[in-house]
C-alpha cells in the first residue's frame, strides 16, 4: 500500500482539465426531470461575462480523454450577478471562468461536482488576503448559499487544503535526497498524498451530507487520480529499472509489491463508472508490460473481466494512443466490433471518420499574436504543418528544440509549405512571453492560440488533441496527409521527407 492515507480516500482531486463521474443509476425518479441552476455574483470593477462549461456524467474517460462538452457564456450585469442552467437530469462536472473585457479568462472552479435539483447562488469576492479590493478574482474567497451547498463547500475546502499541502510539501520535499528508484519514488508517494493529507476530519463532517453513489465515486477516484501520479513517474523509470542487476531488481520489485502495487477491494461498479481509474490502469499495464510480464497494452486490456469497465478503459486507450498506432483504424472497427455501448461506439466511430488519411479539416479560425484573425483555409495550396502546445510542457520544448526548429530551417525560403503553432494557454501574456522566449515556437512561424478557451475549443475536439506535442500535417488540398507519432515526432529526418513528399504530391 502506498501509506495509512490510501485507507481515507474521502475527495476528489480538482484537476485541470474536467471529466464526468459516470450515469448514477440510483438517481431517484423525482429527480429524473430535474434542472441545475449555478448562479453567482462576482465583485470585480471591470464587468464581462462567466463561461460555463459542463459534461453529462455518462463518459469518465480519464485526464486526457477527447469527449463532448458543453459551453455557455452569459453577460455579467451590472451589479454583478450571472445565471446558468444545465438542463441534464445526471451527474456533472462543471467548470467555471471569467472572461475579461480583453479576452484573457481567469479560472473560478475547476471540475465540481453538480446534481439534479442543485440550486446553488456563490458570491465571488475580489479581495486579497490582505483586504485589499482589486479586479484581481481569488478562487479561495467563494461563499456558497442555496439547494445543495454542503457538495460545493466540501469541494471548495478539499482544494484549499490541497493547495495548503502542496505548499508544505514544497518547502519540505528536498530535505532528504538519494539517489535511488526507490528514494525518488517515495517523494512521488510523498506528493500524491498531499491530495488528501489532514482531509480526515473534514471528509467526516460531510460524508453523511453527500450522496452514497457521489461519495463512493469520489473516494476511488481519488485513488485513482494518487496512483496516476505515481506510474507516470513509474514508467519514466522503466529504462533503469531494466537495467538494474538480478539483486537490485528483485528488491525493487519487492519495494513495488508492498509500497506501490495495491489490492484494494474495489466494488465493479464503482470501477466502472470512475473517471480517473481506466487512466491509472492504462499506466499501469503499460509498467508492468515493460518492466514484468513483457505484454502489450491491448492483450491486458481485454482480459479485463468486468464488461464495462474494459470498454471503457479500451475506449480510453484508442482515444489516447490513435496516433500511436502502427494500424489505427483496424485495432479501433475491431473494438467496436466488440462493444455494447452504442456511445462508446460513437466515439469511436466518430474518430476513425476524422482521423482518417484524406479527410477534410474543418476551417477553423484563431487569432496571431496581434488580434488578427487566421484562417485555415488562406493556406488552400499549401502543405500546412501545424503544432499544438502549451507553456510549460517540458515535452513541447524538447520536440520544439530538438527537432521541429531544425525542419523550419531546412524549409525556410521554401513557399510550398506553412508552420503554424497553436498554443492551448488561456492566458494570452503567457503565450505572447513563450512566443518571445523561443522554447516553443518561432517568432517566423504562424503563432495562434485558442482564444483563450484552452483546451477546449472546437478545432481540438475535431482534430482529436489530447495530448502534447500534437502535430499534424494537411495537404493542399485541407486534407489530413498525416497524423502519426512515428512519422512526425520521432525524427527530423523523418519528419523532413514526410513534409516533402507532400509538397510534391500533386
Amino acid at each position: 500500500m502506498i501509506n495509512k492515507s490510501i485507507t481515507r480516500l474521502l475527495i476528489l482531486s480538482l484537476s485541470a482539465t474536467f471529466y464526468c463521474l459516470g450515469t448514477i443509476s440510483t438517481v431517484s425518479a423525482q429527480n429524473s426531470f430535474s434542472k441545475i441552476k449555478i448562479s453567482g455574483t462576482l465583485n470585480v470593477f471591470e464587468k464581462d461575462s462567466i463561461v460555463l462549461t459542463y459534461r453529462s456524467c455518462k463518459l469518465p474517460l480519464g485526464e486526457s480523454a477527447y469527449l463532448p462538452y458543453n459551453q455557455k457564456t452569459v453577460a455579467i450585469s451590472d451589479e454583478g450577478g450571472f445565471e446558468f442552467e444545465l438542463p441534464d437530469t445526471s451527474l456533472v462536472y462543471f467548470n467555471l471562468s471569467y472572461k475579461a473585457k480583453d479576452g484573457n479568462i481567469k479560472e473560478i472552479l475547476n471540475s465540481y461536482i453538480a446534481e439534479p435539483n442543485d440550486n446553488v447562488d456563490m458570491l465571488i469576492q475580489n479581495v486579497d488576503l490582505n483586504g485589499t479590493a482589486n479586479n484581481t478574482i481569488f478562487a479561495q474567497n467563494i461563499s456558497f448559499s442555496g439547494e445543495g451547498i454542503q457538495k460545493y463547500k466540501y469541494q471548495y475546502l478539499l482544494n484549499k487544503n490541497q493547495n495548503d499541502n502542496e505548499i508544505k510539501w514544497e518547502l519540505k520535499k528536498n530535505l532528504v535526497v538519494k539517489n535511488t528508484i526507490e528514494a525518488e519514488l517515495e517523494r512521488t508517494i510523498s506528493f500524491a498524498n498531499t491530495l488528501d493529507d489532514s482531509s480526515n476530519s473534514l471528509s467526516l463532517n460531510y460524508e453523511s451530507l453527500i450522496s452514497n453513489e457521489a461519495y463512493q465515486l469520489i473516494k476511488f477516484n481519488l485513488f485513482a487520480k494518487k496512483m496516476n501520479i505515481i506510474y507516470k513517474h513509474l514508467n519514466i523509470f522503466t529504462e533503469r529499472i531494466n537495467s538494474l542487476n538480478d539483486t537490485n531488481k528483485r528488491k525493487f520489485m519487492n519495494f513495488y509489491q508492498t509500497r506501490i502495487k495495491s489490492n484494494i477491494a474495489i466494488p465493479q461498479d464503482v470501477l466502472a463508472n470512475s473517471a480517473f481509474y481506466p487512466s491509472f490502469l492504462l499506466r499501469q499495464f503499460l509498467f508492468e508490460g515493460r518492466t514484468i510480464n513483457g505484454r502489450s497494452l491491448l492483450d491486458q486490456i481485454y482480459e479485463i473481466s468486468n464488461d464495462k469497465l474494459r470498454e471503457r478503459v479500451l475506449t480510453e486507450y484508442i482515444l489516447n494512443y490513435y496516433t500511436h498506432l502502427d494500424d489505427q483504424e483496424t485495432i479501433a472497427s475491431n473494438a467496436i466490433k466488440k462493444m455494447n455501448d452504442p456511445q462508446y461506439i460513437q466515439l469511436l466511430k466518430e474518430l476513425i471518420k476524422n482521423q482518417s488519411f484524406g479527410t477534410k479539416v474543418v476551417d477553423f479560425m484563431l487569432v496571431d499574436e496581434n488580434s488578427k484573425e487566421v484562417k485555415l483555409s488562406q493556406f488552400l495550396g499549401k502543405v500546412v504543418f501545424i503544432d499544438f502546445w502549451y507553456t510549460g510542457c517540458s515535452g513541447c520544448t524538447l520536440y520544439y528544440q530538438d527537432l521541429l526548429s531544425k525542419v523550419e530551417k531546412d524549409f525556410q525560403d521554401n513557399k510550398k509549405i506553412v508552420f503554424i503553432s497553436v498554443s492551448i494557454d488561456r492566458d494570452k501574456e503567457k503565450w505572447l512571453k513563450s512566443i518571445k522566449d523561443g522554447k516553443y515556437t518561432s517568432p517566423h512561424a504562424v503563432n495562434l492560440y485558442t482564444n483563450g478557451l484552452g483546451s477546449n475549443h472546437a478545432i481540438l475536439k475535431q482534430l482529436a488533441v489530447y495530448s502534447y506535442p500534437r502535430p499534424i500535417v494537411i495537404d493542399k488540398q485541407g486534407k489530413l496527409y498525416n497524423n502519426s507519432r512515428t512519422d512526425l515526432r520521432i525524427s527530423a529526418v523523418r519528419l523532413s521527407q514526410i513534409l516533402s513528399d507532400a509538397i510534391n504530391k500533386n
